[in-house]
Parts: C-alpha cells; sequence; structure tokens
C-alpha cells in the first residue's frame, strides 16, 4: 500500500489505511523517549516521512556491497556476531562498512508497515542463515538500493530469533520520529553512542 497524506482519514485511527501509533503499540511500556501529540501532528510526522522516502526512492542505486565477494564476508560475519545473544552488525549496503558501536546515529527498520522482519534460529547452520540472508537481500533489495540503508542483524535474546531488517542509519533524530511515524517503526530505534532506544511518535489517548 502507498500512503497519501492527501486522502480523508479512514476508519478505525488510520490515516488513509495507514495506522496511527499509539502508546501501547509500542514495544514497551518504558518508551518514554516516545513524543506524545495530537493526530494532526502525527499526520505531519507521518507526511515528512513520506516524503524522505519518496526523495530516497528517487536517489536508488544498485547496493554493490550485496553481490560477489563483499556480500559473502557480510553474511560470515553477520553469523559469527550472532551466536552470542544481543549481538549484531549494522552494514552499509553500499559499501560493506560497519556502523562503529559508539556512533552518533540512529538505526531505524524502514520496512514498509504491517510487514515483518526476515528471521532465522539463533541455533541455524550457516547454510540456513545464508538462506535467510538471501531471502532478505531479494524481499528488500529496492530498500537496500536506498542511500543511506544498511543491513541490520540482530540476536533477539527475548524472542529468541536472530532478525535480519533494511535500515536506515541517520544522525537526525528527526528522521526517526518522522519515518517512524510514516513506516509505524514500534520497535524504536537504536542510539549507537548511548545504547538507548528511541520511538516515534505516539497519539493521545
Amino acid at each position: 500500500m502507498v500512503y497519501n497524506p492527501a486522502e480523508p482519514r479512514g476508519k478505525g485511527g488510520k490515516w488513509s489505511g495507514f495506522p496511527l501509533i499509539h502508546k501501547n503499540d509500542l514495544s514497551t511500556p518504558d518508551a518514554r523517549r516516545s513524543p506524545e501529540v495530537s493526530k494532526a501532528v502525527f499526520l505531519a510526522h507521518a507526511k515528512r516521512g513520506a516524503a524522505r522516502l519518496a526523495l530516497h526512492r528517487g536517489q536508488a542505486t544498485e547496493p554493490t556491497a550485496m553481490s560477489g565477494p563483499a556480500w559473502d564476508k557480510i553474511i560470515d560475519h553477520s553469523y559469527k556476531v550472532t551466536r552470542e545473544p544481543w549481538g549484531g552488525a549494522t552494514i552499509d549496503a553500499h559499501t560493506g562498512q560497519e556502523v562503529r558501536p559508539d556512533a552518533d546515529a540512529y538505526a531505524l527498520t524502514i520496512r514498509p508497515s504491517g510487514s515483518k522482519p526476515i528471521r532465522v534460529a539463533p541455533d541455524a547452520s550457516p547454510a540456513d542463515f545464508r538462506k535467510a540472508m538471501e531471502q532478505a537481500k531479494s524481499e528488500y533489495h529496492d530498500i537496500f538500493s536506498q542511500p543511506g540503508s544498511h543491513i541490520g542483524v540482530f540476536h533477539d535474546a527475548d524472542t529468541k530469533t536472530v532478525d535480519i531488517d533494511p535500515v536506515l542509519v541517520t544522525s537526525s533524530l528527526d528522521d526517526v520520529h518522522d519515518i517512524g511515524a510514516f513506516t509505524h517503526a514500534v520497535g524504536g530505534a537504536y542510539h549507537f553512542k548511548s545504547g538507548d532506544g528511541y520511538w516515534p511518535p505516539h497519539v493521545k489517548g
């Protein structure tokens, strides 16, 4: 579904089929870094997020790090770092460079609203892990082609899964609020330097 912010609000608390975010939608009840806003302000955030991602789509180029020896290296490294709970890596789809753990930047999923990450068991074989990485590469190729896109791989000890996601790495908290509102990123964004989570805004009530 392509969100058109110019369309009127639909039923069930949605704007043009795009779901609003309420406090209880967020991934943790302690999402204190999620601003509480009115519906009108939330829609303004979503409009800006939609425009930002549309701009990214217009600047897409082939994610060259996701092919050949560079891709093999990404898969091998991602497999290695996700053997331990909470281990992970965030790697630029174009350059193959991993984001430094002390970077003053945020990682935010840019999967389409309503979609789920590609998941594999933490004890998956190297072959099964590669299969999941290839699935993510194929399914989200267009997203990985956009500037700023990274492949995020993370061992979530709570869900007992390794999640593989297309993510945007940005230095702007405004991007977290705007793009997160548009994509319904209720899992929030990870700030590398502090290790803290930041969430898109939620609607009062």
